[in-house]
Parts: structure tokens; C-alpha cells; sequence
């Protein structure tokens, strides 16, 4: 066995992954877990923060078990998890209460206050580069300071999801940039963003902010506790690590400036690696801090990525979903030579992939938008309607990326990069070059190495993007296609603008229940 292996951490929101790699950067062994949510149903999603402990250490302990992992061989380990939320703890280090994640609602009515106050929205764009939303901390932190004070009185740290697992880890308290820049550091200054707080009358509650350190710093130990429950040795590094979609960026190499990470999955999440933070005040699009301080993420996610293609398979390919079960055939597969078969362009149909019920909040932000298939006449199979689902997520990329000419290569990851015809479709689309990245978690990769570097495994961030070595696949695009698909882009990009006051019709039908 090698000796010089390093541990990823990534807590997901459905799921807990932890990987174990080689110095170059080789998966040794891996694990994961369903993660358990709380979801009352009314738009509160909550998670019950001892029980993802009790899962992270068990996930850890089987994957060195099982695959009998010599845990002294771990030279340091790394973190990454889902982002904003609200995760309090106690003056005895225990939870105060359930979890608050990024998906819950609660705080919405904060978040439309703040959006419709001209002042305190200017302030709150120019501090955090985003728009508010009720799943931010700071806007968690709003709400519960109106709605729960004696929860916040007792609390003594406020952190994030992997900022908790590396508390229960080693005993230190600590945040750390990438998680904090979506909310609630001064993106200009890279600190804490002390006015807004004010503005926000909550400043009294930055007692419960514990000490920012940078994510490739060693924040902790593994301390003789967690070692008990996890099987990891007593002793081992962890740095502060990563906030999950930073970390996939990472993991997939982007990491110069105007490399796109796209993250094709239940959303479609693009992040631009830009080296100035400048939001501008009609942009939609948010920023983080980049994996080593240096850099942000323009980023503009999508709510709906592959759920467009979960649901017309669902609703108008039941039949062959059905027959690959009993047969035992590959679906993708089989749909995609069906698919070949079809011209681009699909025989003129264009599909707008805004299938979510909230609608749609990148490119354009707009709680009404809704999904439809333009262009529908008898010659049309549900081949070409399947074919313009592809076409219509790869043009939502496209829009998405459309003020930002200077991206020339896009690293495509998430369930959607393991269909190499999806991915031809996004680069034919885009007209940039496409590298298929089908690591089954980048993210845990990306903060594992970044791990390596802090303990020197790695000389530096060059050493570690050489190791990235999943990339399975660049794809070029094809310039003819390219042309065909930037005349079918037009007639997109201006039939979801013209449908603006038609959702908006739409809704209000909606509202008075004349249709359901």
C-alpha cells in the first residue's frame, strides 16, 4: 500500500462521499451514504447534525475497514460540503438545534425585504457579489434573530456544513473563505462584511462567527475522540477545506482565469474563474472566492440541469425505461443512436429548459418562467422532442456564458458529462472545447489534494492540477454545427424573452385558480 494516500470529505446534500487517493491523484478506495433531510413539507428543510456525524464517521470507518486502509498512511485530509445554510452549536459543542440548509424557505419574506430596499440591496450586491436569497446564512441569521432569539442566545459558533464535521473532527472551532464569500464576507476586502451586519441589525450576532482561515490551512487535528469513532489516526491534518461547488472546480482543473466548470446535474451550475470581483448591479450571477484566495467564481446556476431529461423520460419514454430494466439494455445508450439519427436543430423544434416550479433564477431571474417545446408540427418524433431537450439545456449554458466571450474551454461534470453526445451537443452549441470530466466526485478529489498541498505532498497549485487527472475526453466543436445551432440560438434566446409577460399571464391564471 502507498504511503502517501489523502482523504476526501464531501457532504452533500443527498449524499456523503468520501475517497481516498494516491499522491497522483488515483482513487485507492471510496464510500458513501445517503444523506437524511428533514423536509416538513412547507418549506422548511432542516438536518439533524449529529446524525450526519454519526454517518460521515461510519462512511470513514467502513471505507478504511473495508478496504483494509492502513489509516497511518493518511497524511492529511479534506473537507467540502453543501454550501450556505445555518448549522449553530452550543457553549458545549453540541448542536443547538436542527440545521437550517440552503434549500429551506422560511427566511423568504427577509430576502424580499432586502430585495425590494434599494439601499440595502445595492450594499448587499456590492458586499457579497449575489442576490439575497432565503437559504443564505446571513439571511438565515436575519430571520432567527426576529423569529428564534433564545436559539441564537444559546449558541456559541455558527458555522457551515463541513465547518461542523471538521469541529467534530478535531475540537476547533473555524470557517473558511469559499463557504463564507457567499453571504457573509465583503468580497472587495475578503472580510468579514462588518457593514452589513450593521445595516442588517444583526451585528450583534457576530460574536457567533469563529475564526475565518484560509482553505488550504490546516485548521485541526484529528483529536482522540474522532479517531475512537472514525478509525482515523489521532493526530492527522485536516485543512479548513472547501465549499462544495468550489471544490468540484478544483477537482476538474479549472482553475485559470476564464476557465468554465459546468456542473451538469439536478441544477446546471456554471463558475467562471475570474480574477476580479465586479457584480454588476442587473446581473443575476453570483461570486465566490476561488479554492486558494487568489481568484472568484462567477457563477450562474440554473435551477433545472438533467431534471428536464429525468422528466420526458418519465412522461414520454416510459415504454423504453421499462423494456432496459427487463432486458437489461444501456437506455442512454440506445436513446442517443436514436437521437444520431436526427439533424441538429431537431427539425426546427426548440425546447426552453425552465422545468422547475420556481422557475428560473440564471441567466434571467424570473419566478414565472416555465419550460416549452417551439416549433412542434406532425413530422415531429419524440425522438426530436428528446433531441431538443439536449439542445435546449446546452443552449441555457450557452446564455449563461454569453457576457463572458473570453471562456474558450468549458470542464463538464455532474451526471450529465457521462453522455459524451450530450457533451458534443454543449461544445457544437457553445462553440467551445469541451473536457468531459466523469470522476464520480470532484469535489472530494479537489479538496483531497488541496490537502496534499498544505502538507507539502504537493510542491504547489501546478503540482496538484497535474494530478487531476480525470479528464476522460476533449471535444472540439464542430464549426458547421456551430453555425446552425447560432441561427437556432437567436430564435431561442428571443422567443424566451418575448414569453416574459406570457408567463406572467400565465401565473396570474395560476394565482386565481381558473386553471391547476
Amino acid at each position: 500500500m502507498k504511503n502517501n494516500l489523502l482523504l476526501g470529505i464531501d457532504a452533500g446534500t443527498t449524499k456523503i462521499k468520501t475517497t481516498i487517493y494516491d499522491e497522483n491523484g488515483n482513487i485507492v478506495s471510496k464510500n458513501e451514504e445517503k444523506n437524511q433531510l428533514i423536509d416538513y413539507g412547507d418549506g422548511r428543510v432542516e438536518q439533524d447534525m449529529d446524525l450526519l456525524w454519526d454517518k460521515v464517521a461510519r462512511c470513514i470507518n467502513n471505507l478504511l475497514k473495508n478496504n483494509n486502509i492502513d489509516a497511518s498512511n493518511i497524511k492529511a485530509i479534506g473537507l467540502s460540503g453543501q454550501g450556505e445554510g445555518c448549522w449553530l452549536v452550543d457553549e458545549l459543542g453540541n448542536p443547538s438545534g436542527n440545521a437550517i440548509l440552503w434549500s429551506d424557505s422560511r427566511a423568504q419574506i427577509v430576502s424580499e425585504n432586502i430585495a425590494n430596499d434599494k439601499k440595502l440591496l445595492s450594499l448587499y450586491r456590492k458586499s457579497t457579489g449575489s442576490f439575497p436569497f432565503a437559504g443564505a446564512q446571513i439571511i438565515i441569521l436575519k430571520w432567527l434573530a426576529a423569529n428564534r432569539p433564545k436559539l441564537l442566545k444559546k449558541s456559541k459558533h455558527l458555522f457551515f456544513a463541513k465547518d461542523w464535521l471538521r469541529f467534530k473532527l478535531t475540537g476547533e472551532a473555524a470557517i473558511e473563505y469559499t463557504d463564507a464569500s457567499t453571504s457573509i464576507i465583503d468580497l472587495s476586502e475578503k472580510k468579514i462584511a462588518s457593514k452589513l451586519f450593521k445595516e442588517l441589525q444583526i451585528d450583534d450576532h457576530l460574536r457567533l462567527l469563529p475564526q475565518l482561515k484560509k482553505s488550504d490551512q490546516i485548521a485541526g487535528y484529528i483529536n482522540k475522540k474522532s479517531a475512537v469513532e472514525t478509525g482515523l489516526s489521532e493526530g492527522t491534518p485536516v485543512i479548513a477545506g472547501l465549499m462544495d461547488i468550489v471544490a468540484t472546480a478544483l477537482g476538474t482543473g479549472a482553475v485559470s482565469k476564464n476557465d468554465c466548470c459546468t456542473i451538469l446535474g439536478t441544477t446546471c451550475c456554471n463558475e467562471i474563474v475570474t480574477n476580479k470581483f465586479d457584480p454588476k448591479e442587473k446581473s443575476v450571477s453570483g461570486y465566490e472566492i476561488h479554492a486558494l484566495n487568489k481568484n472568484y467564481l462567477n457563477v450562474m446556476a440554473t435551477m433545472s440541469g438533467t431534471p428536464n431529461l429525468d422528466w420526458f423520460l418519465d412522461k414520454f419514454m416510459e415504454d423504453i425505461v421499462e423494456k432496459s430494466r427487463k432486458e437489461n439494455f444501456d437506455l442512454f445508450n440506445f436513446l442517443e443512436e436514436k437521437m444520431k439519427n436526427i439533424e441538429p436543430g431537431s427539425g426546427g423544434i426548440i425546447y426552453h429548459p425552465y422545468i422547475s416550479p420556481s422557475g428560473e433564477r440564471a441567466p434571467f431571474s424570473d419566478k414565472n418562467a416555465c419550460s416549452q417545446f417551439f416549433g412542434l408540427s406532425t413530422k415531429a418524433t419524440r425522438f426530436h422532442l428528446l433531441r431538443a431537450v439536449y439542445e435546449g439545456v446546452a443552449y441555457s449554458i450557452r446564455d449563461c456564458l454569453d457576457n463572458s466571450p473570453q471562456v474558450k474551454k468549458i470542464y463538464l461534470t455532474g451526471g450529465g458529462a457521462k453522455s459524451k453526445f450530450w457533451a458534443q451537443i454543449i461544445s457544437d452549441v457553445s462553440g467551445k472545447v469541451v473536457y468531459r470530466v466523469e470522476d464520480p466526485d470532484p469535489a472530494s478529489r479537489g479538496t483531497a489534494l488541496l490537502a496534499g498541498l498544505a502538507v507539502g505532498v504537493y510542491s504547489d497549485i501546478n503540482s496538484v492540477i497535474e494530478k487531476v487527472n480525470n479528464i476522460n475526453e476533449k471535444l472540439v466543436p464542430n464549426l458547421e454545427k456551430h453555425k446552425l445551432y447560432s441561427k437556432l440560438y437567436k430564435i431561442y434566446l428571443k422567443s424566451r424573452k418575448l414569453n416574459k409577460d406570457l408567463w406572467e399571464a400565465r401565473a396570474k391564471l395560476m394565482e386565481k385558480g381558473d386553471i391547476s
